[in-house]
């Protein structure tokens, strides 16, 4: 363990965020991701756009599918998801409509396969996944940086809601100005306000 106070570095925190991931089962994610999801929505005005990640399912990410399928292309909010480019570690934004597919990268990352591309700056949301977070609202992922790039291009007043199946530790020690940090965390229990 790592003691009363959770300080850890980028590293110990994304092992400890995908050990707790390796516990859970898949009844477990589905129900914990039903309630993280409505816990996020909860906060979420009618009508917003909403970026949205598909989950890597066999890396056990909060299972976003159900909401996308019973909103994408409905009039309640505009959803739009990425595809990733691992040249340059970019990301196109595509909107999601009722006749959207989805394929795996070569990474094994569900994307849309084609889609309206909507800009970052006309986003009012954007769910962040994560492995783990802190107090603070910084998170790890897997590494590569791809949504601390993109959220620096969204509007200073767009809602990051990072999804996470766990309450955050206090602190993640090894934070960079690449880090951007999210707004509110979903959890299963409810809202953490940073």
């Amino acid at each position: 363990q790592y003691g009363n106070v959770m300080e850890l570095t980028k590293e110990e925190a994304r092992t400890l965020g995908k050990e707790q991931r390796s516990e859970l089962d898949d009844l477990m994610v589905k129900t914990m991701s039903e309630r993280i999801l409505s816990n996020a929505v909860s906060i979420i005005p009618s009508g917003a756009t909403i970026h949205i990640f598909l989950p890597i399912t066999h890396h056990k990410e909060v299972d976003t599918m159900p909401f996308i399928e019973q909103h994408r292309g409905g009039s309640e909010f505009r959803l739009v998801s990425s595809r990733s480019n691992f040249s340059d570690f970019s990301m196109a934004h595509l909107l999601l409509t009722a006749d959207s597919t989805f394929e795996n990268n070569p990474y094994g990352i569900p994307e849309p396969v084609s889609g309206e591309e909507v800009a970052p700056e006309a986003l009012d949301v954007v769910l962040v996944p994560l492995l783990t977070a802190d107090k603070q609202g910084y998170r790890v992922g897997y590494g590569k940086g791809f949504y601390d790039r993109f959220l620096k291009e969204c509007r200073p007043d767009c809602m990051f809601i990072g999804l996470s199946y766990a309450a955050p530790i206090d602190r993640i020690i090894d934070i960079d100005d690449h880090d951007v940090p999210v707004k509110v965390l979903a959890t299963p229990e409810g809202l953490v306000e940073i």
